[in-house]
């Protein structure tokens, strides 16, 4: 097995953008993605649609604000992408921001993951 960690910034590691069709190779082989709700995480929409068992999903661990967050959007649990992307095969798990999280800077309970 050859598994790596990607840090994905929607670039190459020499600069260039990352085409749309590496973009959907590296999701397609991914078997974690973490990441705050946005365009990035998105990305789990190429994840492989036919798992072939519940072992072999994706695991997705999403950061959203939560109801004491000033992180944008806050509280607003309808609009993240568990309920976007439901109907994947996908292991899904929201981690809500703390309330001293700012645009800047994130802050999750530890004991939450």
């Amino acid at each position: 097995v050859n598994e790596h960690l990607v840090i994905y910034n929607g670039h190459e590691n020499n600069g260039d953008a990352m085409t749309t069709g590496r973009q959907f190779e590296l999701f397609r082989s991914a078997k974690t993605i973490i990441g705050p709700h946005g365009s990035g995480i998105a990305n789990m929409l190429w994840a492989d649609p036919t798992p072939i068992s519940c072992q072999d999903r994706t695991q997705v661990l999403e950061f959203i604000g939560g109801p004491d967050s000033m992180v944008q959007p806050r509280g607003n649990f309808e609009h993240n992408y568990f309920t976007v992307f439901r109907g994947m095969p996908l292991d899904f798990h929201n981690i809500v921001y703390t309330k001293d999280s700012d645009s800047m800077t994130t802050y999750v309970h530890l004991g939450e993951l």
